[in-house]
């Protein structure tokens, strides 16, 4: 009985070395794996080009004005939710159509500047929407008249390629207001 007991002690004693080995062997293999922290996103900017056209109308109801635009601009993301700061400089060339002699008075160029308040959402892959509000000055050296306008848009981005449309109205008087198509790449 003697024996039978004793094996039984050397099994359980040996066995628990064992364990207690594994365990000890176990514990040096291990890595404690920590999550990383998440990186802050780069904030982006953005230098745009864009061209278009559009109608603008006269403000006495009779007759819409076609146009041609051209701009550069900036935009600057804010932060990881799409929001961006931007500003834009550049032309507008209205054509103003005088129905009395049925021919285009004149051409003038607005030289305009103005920032932009925006957001960007992605919608699938490499597609964006863009959002945007702003104001812009504008001033017309050939008919000497400034102005201040408020612009609201939308479009989308694809990669970095944009197609939009802006809805712009005079601040000063609201009878006139134009809509531009616009096309444009980011670099």
């Amino acid at each position: 009985m003697k024996k039978v007991i004793l094996l039984l002690l050397t099994i359980l004693s040996y066995s628990a070395c064992t364990q207690a080995q594994i365990i000890e062997t176990d514990s040096k293999m291990r890595t404690v794996i920590q999550e990383p922290e998440k990186p802050k996103s780069p904030r982006f900017t953005y230098f745009t080009a864009k061209v278009g056209g559009g109608l603008f109308s006269d403000g006495y109801g009779e007759s819409t004005c076609p146009s041609a635009n051209i701009e550069l601009g900036v935009m600057r993301l804010l932060n990881d939710h799409g929001l961006y700061f931007g500003g834009k400089i550049g032309g507008l060339i209205l054509s103003v159509y005088d129905p009395a002699i049925d021919h285009v008075e004149s051409d003038s160029f607005i030289f305009r500047i103005g920032p932009t308040l925006g957001l960007i959402k992605p919608l699938k892959d490499n597609l964006d929407f863009d959002g945007h509000i702003g104001i812009a000055y504008g001033y017309s050296h050939s008919i000497t008249t400034s102005y201040f306008n408020a612009e609201l848009g939308a479009g989308v981005w694809y990669n970095k390629y944009f197609a939009g449309i802006e809805f712009q109205e005079y601040l000063y008087d609201s009878s006139q207001y134009g809509i531009l198509l616009n096309l444009g790449i980011r670099f």
